[in-house]
């Protein structure tokens, strides 16, 4: 699926974005009672410590069995969208 390491790092650190800051803004507004204008701006700040550690973690502990596992569940002919969405 990807060709390089700097593949790989883009494809980790623009899904790690996106996956932490979804998670951060849906624990906010599970704890002040709803979404908000505000919780979108206020997890940008946990943004800055969580996003790192995410990108760490998916590099060097669960990069290779996800790697193993997508591998198993893939043929020649799956659709690169579907090898997308398996390895997310």
């Amino acid at each position: 699926m990807l060709e390089s390491k700097l593949e790989n790092f883009v494809f980790t650190v623009m899904m790690a974005f996106v996956t932490v800051y979804a998670m951060i803004c849906y624990n906010i507004a599970l704890t002040i009672g709803g979404m908000r204008d505000a919780v979108l701006l206020d997890a940008f700040r946990e943004m800055m410590i969580m996003w790192p550690v995410a990108i760490i973690l998916e590099m060097f502990v669960f990069e290779k069995p996800v790697v193993y596992l997508t591998q198993r569940l893939i043929t020649p002919e799956t659709p690169i969208l579907l090898i997308i969405l398996i390895r997310c």
